[in-house]
């Protein structure tokens, strides 16, 4: 579970319904291979955690995220779940398969949410949620490289991702409210030396 939002009132459309601005929910696939999602279960209650089961044939490409609407509306398509969410807070769980005896592969617990305004991972699979006023259903979160906070990961985080490797605590004092896990550029969880060619490479396109 990467990103939610359980407002939506003019973000993101609801394909199949033109007009309509149905609850969200992203999940998000780290792994190197596309993940089989078909015969997985949703829910937006947790001691009920075979609400509503993933259609077979739906799947998450490598590295990639998939959108599946919230609406209570299950007959318009294999990505329309049967529930909604509250706005005033409630959970959200992922959970295996009946052969794989329905464990839970991931869960949220949230409260009060904001009209327009989704809830995430920053960055993408990480632990550290925020809100986002930029929503970003169907792309992965925040923005690797972008270590000055700027909005864009360009040259002008070369600095900034330079004291982010070498002195974490100097780049939280330098960047107050920055995500240091934006350095984390080539998704292992660590920011490290080993993230200096995934952030060339984001910053110059390549």
């Amino acid at each position: 579970i990467n990103e939610f939002m359980a407002d939506n009132d003019g973000v993101i459309e609801d394909p199949d319904e033109p007009g309509e601005f149905p609850d969200w929910i992203e999940l998000y696939n780290a792994g190197n291979v596309t993940v089989q999602l078909g015969g997985m279960y949703m829910t937006d209650d947790l001691s009920d955690p075979t609400q509503w089961q993933i259609p077979a044939g739906v799947s998450i490409p490598a590295m990639g995220v998939v959108v599946f609407w919230a609406d209570g509306e299950p007959a318009q398509g294999d990505m329309h779940a049967d529930f909604k969410l509250s706005k005033d807070g409630e959970s959200i769980g992922l959970f295996d398969t009946d052969a794989h005896g329905n464990e839970v592969i991931d869960s949220i617990t949230f409260g009060a949410q904001t009209t327009d305004v989704s809830y995430g991972r920053d960055p993408d699979g990480s632990d550290n949620w925020v809100f986002f006023t930029n929503s970003t259903p169907g792309a992965l979160n925040g923005l690797r490289g972008d270590l000055d906070c700027d909005g864009s990961a360009d040259v002008f985080d070369i600095d900034a991702f330079v004291l982010a490797i070498t002195n974490p605590a100097g780049y939280a004092a330098a960047h107050p409210g920055c995500n240091i896990m934006n350095a984390d550029c080539n998704g292992d969880d660590a920011v490290d030396v080993f993230d200096i060619d995934a952030f060339v490479a984001i910053i110059t396109g390549g």
